[in-house]
């Protein structure tokens, strides 16, 4: 073998896109007898990819120098303040460029009083996979639900690091404050990273409450009396479960808890998700604090270690969302679009819990987007015996995820009966 030591055991395994090709190969040979409930891309009733009018026009309206050209590294001005104001919020005014570092720029919220430094990334999960490379230790822990997208396994396997679990879920289903307490003192080091991923949780569609985010604002402000906190907010499915407006106070509601210094924000937000567009690559990587210095830090890791991986995203992908952002109309347009989205996976969770509710099949606590959770035993064996009929999901440790994003509402209605034909669930009572 040529390969160096540390990379021979490195092998993908199952995952996501394994049971995506084989869906893919299943439907090239069976057709429309297949269901394909393994990937997160969202699908209208006629089996369509939901895609953005607006988006696609401004692609096509682009100039050939929007798109051949080099970008900076951190990402182009105009893309980083507009996704920076979508995810955080209208309110965040730019500083002057002198103020900025060199090639990004500086951002601030005129009511809490703190800087936002933001860099663009090739997706939201390349922003947490260069969070998990800056600020963890290798062989360090961070902190992360039991109930998790599979990839962050792969990026901390990937980055040295290791991943520490709390339940997500409490006896009555809502958010488990307790146990993502002792989690967090669990997790030794001089300093720690919590990793949540909300609203609309992937794997569960679970979304916290505002009492759930004190709650957890509180335990944080508690540990960073002893140590130095980062808080990595997955924001991928911001929007899917009210609206932007809505989602991103999660943001601000931490900020006006009047977090400590010793505790640092970070947002992954995902271009890909809030534009529709899975294969482009584009996300924002944005950090929140009030020291200058440490926001400093922040950008230079990031652009080094963008550098030295892949140098820069799409040009062309920036500029076209930057020329959304800044547009209100072309925004406007789009978000229109954005929630005929929202609005179709409500109804075929509606769909779905009808016909769940009759077989007495169990699903973790749903609130919104684009997946759920059917709570089984042996998730696996369930899996395997699903794609004997034809059925693809991805099997997790607390039970098969089911990509209701991607599956019609005439194929959904049915899905249940299926399911629960081939899973020993836990019946709810």
């Amino acid at each position: 073998m040529f390969s160096a030591s540390h990379a021979r055991s490195r092998k993908l395994g199952g995952g996501i896109q394994k049971v995506f090709q084989r869906a893919l190969a299943a439907t090239a040979q069976h057709g429309d007898s297949v269901i394909n409930a393994s990937i997160g891309m969202a699908l209208d009733d006629r089996g369509q990819l939901f895609a953005s009018d607006v988006l696609m026009e401004e692609l096509r309206a682009l100039k050939p120098s929007d798109i051949c050209s080099y970008g900076p590294i951190a990402g182009i001005p105009d893309y980083l303040v507009g996704t920076t104001r979508l995810f955080l919020g209208e309110d965040c005014e730019p500083l002057p460029r002198e103020q900025a570092p060199a090639g990004g720029v500086l951002l601030e919220t005129p009511d809490t009083g703190h800087l936002i430094c933001p860099v663009a990334t090739l997706g939201g999960s390349s922003g947490l996979s260069l969070v998990m490379n800056n600020y963890l230790e290798r062989g360090a822990s961070f902190l992360t639900s039991n109930y998790f997208w599979g990839p962050y396994e792969t990026m901390a396997d990937a980055r040295g690091v290791k991943m520490g679990h709390f339940d997500l879920f409490g006896l009555h289903g809502g958010f488990n404050l307790d146990s993502f307490g002792r989690g967090l003192r669990s997790i030794g080091g001089e300093s720690v990273m919590v990793l949540l991923n909300d609203p609309a949780h992937n794997p569960t569609g679970y979304c916290m409450t505002g009492a759930d985010w004190d709650g957890v604002a509180d335990q944080l402000k508690n540990e960073a009396r002893r140590r130095k906190v980062v808080l990595l907010l997955d924001a991928a499915y911001m929007g899917y479960y009210r609206s932007f407006e809505e989602d991103r106070l999660i943001v601000r509601r931490l900020l006006e808890r009047r977090l400590p210094d010793n505790v640092l924000l970070i947002v992954a937000g995902s271009c890909s998700k809030a534009f529709l567009a899975y294969g482009l690559r584009v996300g924002t990587c944005i950090a929140v604090h009030r020291d200058r210095g440490v926001l400093q830090e922040f950008f230079d890791c990031l652009e080094f270690n963008i550098r030295g991986e892949y140098s820069n995203i799409a040009r062309g992908a920036m500029q076209a969302v930057g020329n959304i952002c800044k547009d209100s109309g072309k925004m406007g347009r789009h978000m229109q679009e954005v929630g005929r989205v929202r609005l179709t996976l409500h109804e075929r969770y509606r769909i779905w819990g009808e016909a769940a509710h009759d077989v007495g099949l169990a699903t973790a606590p749903y609130r919104a987007g684009y997946f759920l959770v059917v709570t089984c035993d042996r998730p696996q064996d369930a899996a395997n015996g699903l794609e004997e009929d034809l059925i693809f999901t991805v099997p997790i440790r607390e039970g098969i995820r089911i990509a209701i994003c991607s599956v019609t509402g005439d194929k959904l209605r049915g899905l249940p009966v299926r399911i629960a034909e081939r899973v020993a669930a836990r019946v709810s009572r």
